[in-house]
């Protein structure tokens, strides 16, 4: 099972997980500062800036569902091998690879220096198989399809709960 979990409070960065129950179990670590730009031009996603605390967790979460739904879309899709982007860097970005097979997917984590923060959607889309991804670890998992999609789909379920704010007495 891969899900993602959502820090609402971890301040844009390392606030999402990618947490993939399998043996060996791995959390990969992300910043959602990336998202913005990701899904939306640079100059709409400023005016997320002005926004209160409880509605910017709440345009968060949305961009987090939306690249949820990115993530079923490539998996359901006929594509061969796709790449599920968990983190756009300044430097360098991290995707799960996807090599899918007849029951269980093959799934790496990999990195590439190709993209990188402030690449939108449609790019990574139309170039995520030209671009030159290297295997960051060792790890490889054997997942089925019905297993990470139920992980995600609890993933966006989870997302639709109550925000719950943080008190300091």
């Amino acid at each position: 099972m891969i899900r993602i979990l959502y820090d609402e409070h971890g301040g844009y960065h390392q606030d999402l997980f990618v947490k993939i129950e399998e043996r060996p179990s791995r959390v990969l670590i992300a910043d959602s500062t990336w998202l913005g730009s990701f899904f939306y031009p640079l100059d709409e996603d400023e005016s997320t800036l002005l926004l209160d605390e409880e509605q910017r967790l709440i345009e968060e979460r949305k961009d987090i569902s939306r690249l949820i739904n990115l993530w079923i879309s490539l998996l359901t899709s006929e594509q061969a091998t796709c790449y599920l982007p968990v983190d756009l860097g300044d430097q360098s970005s991290s995707a799960l690879q996807i090599t899918k097979a007849k029951k269980l997917y093959q799934v790496r984590e990999v990195y590439t220096e190709d993209i990188v923060d402030g690449t939108p959607e449609a790019y990574f889309l139309a170039n995520q198989s030209a671009v030159n991804w290297k295997t960051s670890d060792n790890y490889e998992w054997k997942i089925s399809q019905k297993a990470i999609l139920t992980g995600l789909n609890w993933s966006l379920a989870r997302l639709e709960l109550p925000i719950v704010p943080l008190i300091y007495d």
